[in-house]
């Protein structure tokens, strides 16, 4: 049986999800999976690679992020040497989940098993009347669109008209593989209590809330501490913190398959708040399934679709973004009230299915098994 070559592109070195994707592709005996990556160098927003799939399927693209031109020139030098890589590989299918990169491997080769999109997240330009346009023309020309929230499919590619009717959409949110939690060991309720932010920096008002919400329970009496780790545009603010107050600490980046036990094991409360785009409001984030699998309550912004799901499932709280005071009257119940973390704890364990990656795999692997078992693709034409 021919090996029929499956390759993702990835826009940064590619978070915990895509590498249980590319694990779980490489289970079919006929499909060899490849990554390739930019490498962006030493940008405060790039998480360090984490990936166990063969070296030789790793492609990398060392192109350090610059401010010129907005970072513009950075990107069509990504865009070239990624249009080489797919023509010297000779993919029988491609998914991305950048357009630009998407719109680069429809200029470079053909596959006949087509294209896919994944679509991880929506950037603010995205939702403008006049883009739409050119992201249904790109999109009409893909054989399959994958999502991580099912709001995405509903409240934006059908919202907006950008994938016909018959367009199949299969939704496989941000997985957590259970491995990553083999060696979690929860911290304990009793004395201090943590809240630990965890993952990407953004939005600094919400990083700045609760920094003032923990100050604000502190002064009174109630002994509360913040750590942040991990990578983004607000790392400055993050640090600037940690310079400006004792209760605030921060761990650095960190290897998204090793490390998360571990960063989880620091914490007794998740924070998940974001900003007030339309992204943040329908997206569905892997720290949701993380603190599930740490069996920790998660914050969360009140009309967004996470605030949705911990009110169904009871996994934690929603507060409005930046509102330290109700932040802080939070913190000071859960000090007050600490049989709710037992209690939240047992509601995670029911609900883990719904966030692990094997609840979603069978589907996963169907939809590309269907892309390799077909001989041409009209699509890619």
């Amino acid at each position: 049986m021919k090996t029929k070559r499956v390759v993702l592109i990835e826009a940064e070195a590619p978070a915990s999800s895509i590498v249980a994707k590319l694990r779980s592709l490489e289970t079919m005996d006929d499909c060899e999976p490849h990554l390739v990556y930019w490498d962006r160098g030493n940008s405060p927003a790039a998480f360090p690679l984490a990936t166990e799939i063969p070296h030789e399927r790793v492609h990398r693209i060392w192109q350090p992020e610059t401010r010129r031109s907005g970072g513009l020139l950075s990107r069509l030098r990504v865009v070239r040497a990624s249009r080489g890589l797919l023509r010297s590989l000779g993919p029988w299918c491609v998914q991305s989940a950048s357009l630009d990169l998407l719109l680069a491997a429809f200029t470079a080769v053909r596959p006949p098993g087509g294209f896919v999109y994944d679509l991880r997240n929506t950037r603010a330009w995205m939702h403008r009347w006049w883009t739409r346009p050119l992201i249904r023309a790109l999109l009409d020309r893909t054989r399959l669109v994958t999502v991580t929230s099912p709001r995405f499919e509903s409240h934006f590619l059908r919202r907006y008209g950008l994938i016909s009717p018959q367009q199949r959409v299969v939704c496989v949110p941000n997985p957590v593989e259970r491995s990553r939690f083999r060696d979690y060991r929860a911290r304990t309720t009793d004395g201090d209590l943590v809240v630990g932010y965890i993952g990407t920096f953004r939005g600094a008002v919400a990083i700045q809330s609760l920094a003032d919400a923990v100050g604000q329970v502190r002064r009174q009496g109630v002994d509360w501490r913040v750590f942040f780790a991990g990578v983004g545009p607000e790392l400055p603010l993050v640090q600037a913190l940690c310079r400006r107050y004792e209760h605030v600490a921060y761990d650095g980046p960190f290897d998204q398959s090793r490390d998360l036990s571990r960063l989880y094991g620091q914490a007794n409360v998740i924070y998940a708040i974001y900003d007030d785009s339309e992204d943040k409001r329908i997206h569905w984030p892997c720290r949701m399934g993380e603190a599930v699998f740490a069996r920790l309550p998660i914050i969360v912004a009140t009309g967004s679709f996470m605030a949705e799901l911990v009110a169904e499932h009871n996994l934690g709280f929603a507060v409005p973004l930046g509102d330290s005071d109700a932040l802080a009257a939070l913190l000071l119940r859960l000090a007050q009230e600490r049989s709710a973390f037992c209690e939240i704890a047992e509601n995670d364990c029911r609900a883990e299915p719904m966030f692990a990656f094997e609840h979603y795999e069978a589907e996963f692997l169907a939809a590309f098994r269907a892309l390799l078992n077909q001989p041409t693709c009209a699509a890619s034409g």
